[in-house]
């Protein structure tokens, strides 16, 4: 069901599921575990309208802030092609190029308002951006969320460029692609690129919104962008947790890393249960039902790979309480609709799975070691491990350029005079609604190289057996954001 749909022009529906098969079996088979730690769900594609910002926008200003003004209506319409695909999925990629050409132009504006207070802007008609959100349930969503400030534009357009670096990551991840497990590195950095963008929005952005509508988009509210950032880590934890397999590290490594995607998982659900009740109801169930059940079937696998552990450490007593409680623990797992539909055939093989580990563990044991099996409260279950970071995200360099033409400029004594006795010039902070940020647009990283240079010693505060057995990638990222800490 993950499969994007394709043009088969004349081919039958005989000759495309051949197709499908072929492209399986060129691909890595892969263990219920990983099939299930790799199962994403899609986020579907916005809708918006084109924004003539140059109709919109008058008063007198300057040549070069009209240009501008049209280059933004340009790249906005660009934007909004790269958004639709008629009746086929649209692409990911092609979202997040759009953003990214029409990002620039939409920022240059940003920065120059903020340093053109003395500009004559008046509002022809009204500039509306309106938005239809993918993260409400259709039923609660009757027209799109329409608002006029520029960081409403901002903040949704970048979150809507996250949730496609997500959806790049699972076309990657494709259970038909045939390189997918070629694919995990790249896959792991989209979400990582994701999530760095959603820390921005929900950092950086939103604290600067003045007096943000009640009715307004979850892509748009902190307290939703912060556990979706999140979900994206975990996501990308998840593919670390399969690589630390294909890889065939130590068992107990593979249990501390989803023993951690399990604590992280238990801590989104509790941050999305805190949205206000009225909004929390309007999302999507595929937004707020995964983390509950992955927290259950990441601590059962965890479970798992511990009566592993335990196993090749010749200690067969504790393998079958492990692997008992796997068993027992994940048959615990509940699902919703959604989930059942995204989850439950690959769920009921990485069942299936436990309990043949568990049903021999114990058969060996009763009959060649007859170890005493411990109960739950005495198994040691070690800390979980969260590794992955978000990769930072700033906004574009632009140059500012004034808005007020010099005429404007020479008369500005007058023109707020003539604001103060009523006129209909515009005030910027009504549309444009930006305050000040103690945190800037940007933040300081340290450099992979810097990172690289220093080796790959494990920094304070990490288990030294998961971090040697992480992929090189990932030890820089850690070094990184260890460094930049206590910078």
């Amino acid at each position: 069901e993950c499969a994007a749909p394709l043009r088969h022009g004349g081919l039958g529906a005989r000759q495309r599921a051949g197709d499908r098969e072929g492209k399986r079996r060129g691909a890595m088979a892969l263990d219920a575990a990983c099939e299930v730690l790799l199962t994403f769900n899609e986020f579907a594609t916005p809708f918006t309208e084109v924004v003539d910002f140059d109709a919109c926008i008058g008063g007198a200003i300057s040549t070069e802030a009209r240009n501008l003004l049209r280059e933004a209506t340009h790249t906005r319409r660009t934007l909004v092609q790269s958004l639709d695909n008629g009746s086929y999925r649209v692409d990911p990629r092609n979202v997040v190029g759009g953003v990214d050409l029409y990002l620039p132009a939409l920022y240059r504006i940003t920065r120059s308002m903020e340093e053109s207070a003395s500009a004559q802007i008046t509002l022809v008609r009204p500039l509306e951006f309106k938005w239809n959100s993918v993260l409400v349930k259709a039923k609660n969503q009757k027209r799109p969320f329409t608002h006029g400030t520029l960081v409403y534009e901002l903040s949704f357009m970048l979150t809507i460029r996250a949730l496609a670096h997500y959806n790049t990551a699972r076309l990657l991840l494709d259970p038909e692609n045939s390189a997918r497990t070629d694919n995990l590195v790249n896959a792991s950095k989209e979400l990582r690129k994701g999530a760095g963008v959603l820390e921005f929005v929900a950092q950086v952005l939103l604290p600067r919104w003045i007096d943000p509508p009640a009715q307004r988009p979850p892509e748009v509210r902190s307290a939703v962008v912060r556990p979706l950032c999140n979900m994206f880590l975990a996501m990308a934890q998840r593919i670390t947790v399969v690589q630390a397999i294909l890889k065939g590290s130590a068992p107990s490594v593979i249990a501390k890393l989803l023993l951690g995607l399990s604590d992280r998982y238990t801590s989104i659900n509790q941050e999305f249960v805190r949205v206000e009740r009225p909004v929390y109801e309007t999302l999507t169930e595929t937004l707020v039902d995964e983390a509950p059940l992955m927290a259950t079937v990441c601590y059962s696998l965890g479970l798992r790979y511990l009566g592993e552990a335990a196993k090749a450490d010749a200690k067969p007593g504790e393998a079958v309480a492990y692997t008992r409680f796997a068993s027992e623990n994940i048959m615990r797992a509940t699902y919703t609709a959604a989930m059942a539909k995204l989850y439950q055939s690959r769920l009921d093989e990485a069942r299936s799975d436990i309990d043949v580990i568990f049903h021999e563990c114990r058969e060996e044991n009763e009959k060649v070691y007859f170890d005493a099996v411990p109960t739950r409260e005495r198994l040691k279950i070690p800390e979980g491990q969260f590794i992955v970071n978000p990769q930072d995200f700033s906004m574009p360099e632009v140059d500012t350029l004034s808005f007020a033409s010099r005429d404007a400029e020479a008369g500005a004594a007058a023109a707020a005079a003539s604001a103060n006795k009523g006129s209909k010039r515009s005030s910027l902070s009504n549309w444009f609604s930006f305050g000040s940020s103690k945190a800037g647009d940007s933040r300081s990283t340290t450099s992979a190289a810097s990172a690289a240079a220093g080796g790959y010693e494990c920094p304070p505060g990490y288990d030294k057996e998961v971090f040697d057995s992480l992929p090189d990638d990932i030890k820089r990222d850690v070094l990184e954001q260890h460094r930049a800490g206590r910078s």
